[in-house]
């Protein structure tokens, strides 16, 4: 595994609504304070990512996938724990709008939002 160099402007996610999933592009997202941003390399869709829209009723949509591995591509101001490079994996909450490529998430300080160290 290889950190992108530089992290790109665009990503592709699976975008699901009740009716279908999508490639669609989205821009990748800038970790602000306390978040990192994760360039990922492996996300699990599992049958609660494509049951997701229908618990939720209407016409909701999101990006699928929220079990994530990969990598520390860049940190926000005030994370102390993870350095760009380090191996990570995470479990974010459903139907955020996290993506497949690359990911800002919380460090993890207690909240919901998982994210811990490989080796």
């Amino acid at each position: 595994m290889s950190l992108q160099n530089p992290i790109p402007s665009t990503q592709f996610a699976v975008f699901r609504t009740p009716a279908a999933a999508q490639l669609h592009p989205l821009p990748v997202p800038a970790p602000g304070p306390g978040e990192v941003l994760v360039q990922n390399v492996a996300v699990a869709s599992n049958p609660k990512d494509w049951k997701y829209p229908e618990w939720q009723g209407g016409d909701y949509s999101y990006v699928e996938g929220n079990d994530v591995a990969g990598l520390i591509a860049a940190v926000g101001p005030g994370v102390t724990e993870y350095k760009r490079g380090a191996r990570v994996a995470a479990l974010t909450r459903m139907g955020t709008g996290f993506n497949p490529e690359h990911m800002a998430t919380k460090e993890n300080k207690g909240d919901d939002r998982r994210i811990s160290s490989g080796t």
